[in-house]
């Protein structure tokens, strides 16, 4: 420290007493110290008449950082700009933001490279700007008062949008986020979710997730309505879905938005995302083998279908309809009661059969369920038949998830009818599985270790045990590393 301040030093003739003091408040930190240092000289490298005393060094860097751009005039203007604009900024949209002559803002962006505040990276106007530290942007954002803050953000925002058009397709959470600071939340809204849906585009889950907090943060700052209200709940299903991938279905996070969701869509009368809520939370308990919660769920779900009045939107009515049969078929499948399941899994296809309603996932999954009941009930035929059937209905949907499940399940059965080489020809025809190849699925799909099990259990027959337990502790392994 006591070299680093003596090489800055040693043309200005600073007294023994004030270097001892700048190394003293510098506590160590490299950076304080040369900022101080810088602060205690002319732009000449002599010192300074206004700092030429003890007493006069600031407490905290941000102080010292912010004294320093104070002596520059034309150029804390333009720090100021920049400051906004990121740690990074062009030379073309710092110009268009700043409204400056161009000799102007040359001559504030040559004041900040000669303090040596900021990096100049090729010319302009296709320079770019980099602030030397972190803290040099925070120093000169934090000398802006808030109301110039708000009015630099929404001409940074308005900038990029009407100008800047492929800025804000390729980022709209740079434009979001300008949108949020200057105070205009529909705006910023509208961008965050816009930056949710494109994260999760390109499965980029965990910055959708985020995109979506935010877009409901600043949705929580607008006054409460009904109109709000069915904004967050729109919001919050889209959330919901992701955090199911980010965090898993079962986590706290994703009950407690689910319940959140149930609560607005009820206050608001929205059938169709209060019947899915309902249908969420009891697959969460489902899921988590908690059989008496998801039974208890499966009677609540029968009781809300029944209070809905017959002139309900007939998509809705019959979604509610449906969900009642299929989540007591699942939950009577689960706890062992196949007469049950059997007698509601038929009240159910008839809803499936006669369509009109949300059948995502649903449909595959209760096909692929009363494929297993009727396997294990004793009938091998209508096993077979039901399979037949969820797979053409998961084919249809074009979903690659509902197509793994069916598969999946499909290799299940089939291993329960000890038909072994026809299990294992349709995964490998399905997914283009070698015996070594395992974890890749066509077009990249990668198949979720529970779903592999059923073609590792293909294996565990007569003549196979080896490949089946190689491939089971495959499953085992990449299990383990999802918790």
């Amino acid at each position: 420290m006591q070299e680093l301040v003596a090489g800055l030093v040693d043309r200005a003739g600073m007294a023994d007493d004030l270097v001892a003091a700048v190394i003293e408040r510098a506590d160590g930190v490299p950076l304080f110290a040369e900022e101080l240092t810088r602060l205690m000289l002319d732009g000449d490298g002599n010192r300074a008449p206004d700092m030429v005393e003890v007493g006069h060094i600031p407490p905290t860097l941000l102080d010292s950082l912010g004294a320093r751009l104070d002596r520059l005039s034309a150029g804390k203007a333009v720090a100021q700009i920049g400051s906004v604009l990121g740690r990074q900024f062009s030379h073309h949209l710092l110009s268009a933001v700043s409204h400056l002559p161009e000799h102007e803002l040359q001559v504030g962006l040559m004041q900040l490279a000669d303090a040596e505040l900021i990096y100049v990276l090729g010319v302009p106007p296709e320079a770019t700007y980099q602030f030397k530290h972190a803290l040099i942007q925070d120093a000169a954002y934090a000398t802006l008062v808030k109301t110039r803050r708000r009015e630099l953000h929404a001409g940074v925002a308005q900038t990029i949008a009407t100008r800047l058009g492929d800025l804000a397709d390729a980022r709209p959470e740079v434009l979001a986020h300008h949108w949020t600071q200057a105070g205009e939340a529909d705006r910023a809204i509208a961008a965050w979710t816009q930056a949710a849906e494109a994260a999760a585009a390109r499965h980029a889950f965990a910055e959708a997730e985020e995109d979506y907090r935010r877009a409901i943060s600043v949705l929580s700052t607008t006054p409460e309505t009904p109109a709000r209200d069915q904004h967050e709940l729109d919001l919050g299903l889209a959330l919901v879905r992701t955090t199911a991938t980010t965090q898993g279905p079962q986590s706290d996070e994703t009950v407690a938005l689910t319940e959140r969701n149930m609560i607005l869509a009820e206050r608001g009368g929205f059938l169709g995302a209060n019947t899915g809520s309902r249908v969420l939370i009891y697959s969460q308990h489902l899921m988590a083998a908690e059989w008496p919660q998801a039974a208890e769920q499966a009677g609540e779900m029968a009781s809300f279908a029944a209070r809905l009045p017959p002139d309900t939107e007939t998509k809705w009515l019959r979604y509610a309809h449906a969900m009642a049969p299929f989540t007591r078929f699942n939950s009577a499948y689960f706890g062992g009661d196949l007469t049950s399941a059997e007698a509601q899994y038929r009240l159910w296809e008839a809803f499936h059969d006669g369509g009109d309603y949300d059948q995502r996932i649903t449909s595959t999954l209760g096909l692929c369920n009363g494929a297993q009941l009727a396997c294990w009930s004793g009938r091998p035929d209508v096993a077979s038949a039901r399979t037949t059937k969820a797979q053409a209905w998961a084919a249809q949907t074009g979903s690659a998830y509902e197509v793994t499940v069916a598969a999946a399940l499909e290799a299940l059965l089939l291993s329960s009818l000890r038909e072994v080489d026809q299990g294992v020809g349709s995964v490998q025809s399905l997914f283009g599985i070698d015996g070594e190849g395992l974890a890749e699925g066509r077009e990249g799909l990668v198949i979720p270790p529970v779903h592999r099990l059923g073609f590792a259990q293909q294996r565990q027959e007569p003549g196979h045990g080896d490949a089946g337990l190689d491939r089971c502790q495959v499953v085992h392994g990449a299990a383990e590393g999802m918790e």
